[in-house]
């Protein structure tokens, strides 16, 4: 069964991918000259959807190992969690390879009579000292970066990890190459978590059907971290014994930034007599957690007003929410349609009419959600009639 509902769940991804980007964004390419690699590397962006819009926001960002492969599942995912708001929009940068083999392997090994591999600490030196410094000068890039790697890549997270901890504040490897080098990888990895006491970061591993020394240094690493109790540090593992290499960081992407995202969306259970109150209080613990300031989100306060408005059926209060979300982010139609819908439900028609029409004119009509604030506003034209004749 779970199979068959991970194969679900990328083709639903994969769909939502070709509809976002056919109507949104599509990534674009860049790239910068290394003169530690000696070499120009092509880089592919994706920002998030409104980047543009707001001029003021910072971004996390996510470096993607193997770029160009990984780009559209990762930001297809990205979308769909983002549309529910169960994470922040992040800016991803896929990086492309030029010699994979050599880049992302920290220990050269033989294959015949020749050395192959055993670059990934000249690459860390182009990713720290070149590619970093370029992206949070180009871009509005916030101080919290996470490292995504799949296979080779996988085993380069681990190895970006334990040698230069301070680079990346989350780390996602999906099938490292654990086995690489007889295992060569893994013991300074052990030895990195066996003494350490305090470490803010995450790290997520999964493995598919893979055996031999791939499973044992997978299960041998696992073991170990999570018998430690290490301040800060967050560690999940999952094994998907009836999926292929392939098919991991399709399954990982998803519950891997679902997992470091787990607090995002708050409790609305939570919620007591000053809701506003309650917003600040969940950024500010989100602000300690990330080490940066979050502020209250519009998918969070929107989520809050329509749990007043519909499970605690309150009306005003919802309306007071609502509002703060249009002074908040007065450049999304979505608040505008929000509020519509509260003033609708108290039987304001008119002052629903009236954020109607501010969320249609922030709306070009080749978005799809033109037809849907036109429906919207259709309704509440009759309503206002049947008020009128009344």
């Amino acid at each position: 069964m779970l199979k068959y509902f991970n194969l679900l769940f990328i083709i639903i991804i994969s769909l939502y991918s070709i509809h976002s980007y056919s109507h949104e964004r599509l990534p674009t390419d860049d790239s910068l000259y290394s003169k530690i690699l000696d070499e120009e590397r092509k880089l592919v962006i994706q920002l998030p959807k409104d980047y543009d819009l707001n001029k003021g926001l910072k971004y996390p960002v996510l470096y993607l190992l193997d770029g160009p492969s990984n780009m559209i599942h990762t930001s297809g995912t990205l979308d769909f969690i983002n549309k529910n708001s169960l994470a922040p929009e992040l800016i991803i940068i896929g990086i492309a390879n030029t010699d994979r083999g050599r880049d992302l392997t920290p220990i050269p090994t033989m294959q015949g009579e020749e050395e192959f591999g055993g670059g990934a600490d000249k690459f860390l030196d182009f990713m720290e000292s070149e590619l970093l410094p370029y992206i949070d000068k180009k871009y509005r890039t916030q101080n919290y970066k996470i490292l995504t790697g799949h296979s080779l890549g996988g085993l380069f997270v681990i190895h970006t990890l334990q040698s230069r901890p301070h680079l990346f504040q989350a780390h996602i490897a999906f099938s490292p190459s654990l086995q690489w080098a007889d295992k060569a990888s893994v013991k300074p990895a052990m030895d990195f978590f066996n003494k350490t006491k305090d470490f803010n970061n995450y790290l997520y591993m999964n493995l598919g059907n893979e055996k031999g020394a791939m499973r044992e240094g997978f299960d041998e690493l696992s073991a170990l971290i999570k018998q430690k109790t290490i301040k800060g540090f967050k560690f999940d593992s999952e094994l998907y014994e009836t999926e292929t290499h392939m098919m991991t960081p399709y399954i990982g992407q998803f519950r891997a930034l679902r997992s470091l995202y787990s607090n995002w969306n708050m409790n609305l259970e939570t919620i007591g007599d000053d809701p506003l109150k309650d917003v600040e209080k969940h950024s500010q613990e989100l602000s300690n957690q990330f080490g940066y300031q979050i502020n209250p989100t519009e998918g969070t306060i929107n989520n809050v007003g329509y749990y007043l408005l519909y499970q605690k059926e309150n009306r005003q209060k919802a309306i007071e929410i609502f509002a703060t979300n249009v002074k908040t982010y007065p450049k999304s139609a979505n608040t505008y349609d929000s509020l519509a819908e509260a003033y609708e439900m108290n039987g304001e028609i008119d002052k629903a009419l009236e954020q109607m029409d501010i969320a249609l004119s922030l709306t070009e009509k080749s978005d799809r959600n033109f037809t849907v604030y036109s429906k919207h506003k259709d309704k509440l034209l009759k309503l206002a009639k049947q008020s009128d004749k009344k």
